[in-house]
């Protein structure tokens, strides 16, 4: 018999695993479930809760059933993204990791009592605006849950304004949902930590965690805000 290379995600939405499996086993394209082969090679995300109804569908979903190694629901095939999310603690610890032990590292801070993980230190932004169109002037509070870090509030609008309205990170709004959903998929925690990965041997850890370094000297990076010409 011969042998087949299959190539399993793991660095970059999800998990990249090579594994030399037998000619005859998995041979159906749609990996039937409990594959023994698939099950070694699929990862350790963490996943959402069995019954969680879906976002988009808004109540036609019967609720997230897990596919067996897609990140998706059987019942509505829309991703995981879409039935559940991490919470904003999570979220910040997972910018934390990023940036922590590199030039950005400014942007985190430790957390206490913890694990000696670092926390994204983010910036949320409070605008009110008097409101006088009643009898009595009353104010409008509208809080941004993100505004790019280190600007003046006048800035800050001016970089808002640009931004599709709705796709800004009011708190309450879509644009803020769509924002919490885009870091889900885009910042899953096998892209950072080994320890997320399944069935990686102890040589793959340390080339990963060498890759890890690799990238966050070399390519990661954070934008910056500034008024054309200056």
């Amino acid at each position: 018999m011969g042998q087949k290379k299959w190539l399993k995600k793991s660095l970059c939405e999800g998990q990249y695993t090579l594994s030399v499996l037998s000619q005859g086993a998995c041979e159906d394209k749609a990996f039937p479930a409990g594959c023994p082969a698939l099950l070694q090679m699929s990862g350790s995300q963490p996943q959402v809760a069995r019954g969680v109804p879906c976002l988009r569908c808004r109540g036609l979903c019967t609720g997230f059933e897990p596919h067996s190694w897609r990140k998706m629901c059987k019942s509505c095939k829309c991703s995981q993204e879409e039935h559940g999310l991490s919470s904003e603690l999570d979220d910040d610890r997972k910018i934390g990791r990023l940036l922590a032990a590199s030039k950005y590292s400014s942007l985190t801070a430790r957390l206490k009592g913890g694990d000696g993980g670092r926390i994204y230190k983010r910036n949320r932004m409070i605008v009110t605006n008097p409101n006088i169109s009643g009898k009595d002037p009353t104010f409008d509070t509208i809080t941004y849950e993100w505004a790019p870090p280190g600007l003046t509030q006048k800035l800050a609008m001016q970089y808002m304004e640009l931004v599709p309205k709705e796709l800004q990170p009011v708190a309450g709004t879509d644009g803020a949902l769509h924002r919490r959903r885009r870091l889900a998929r885009q910042l899953p925690l096998h892209d950072q930590d080994p320890a997320q990965c399944r069935g990686l041997a102890e040589g793959e850890q340390q080339l990963m965690e060498e890759f890890v370094s690799k990238y966050k000297a070399e390519a990661l990076g954070v934008g910056e805000v500034a008024l054309p010409g200056q």
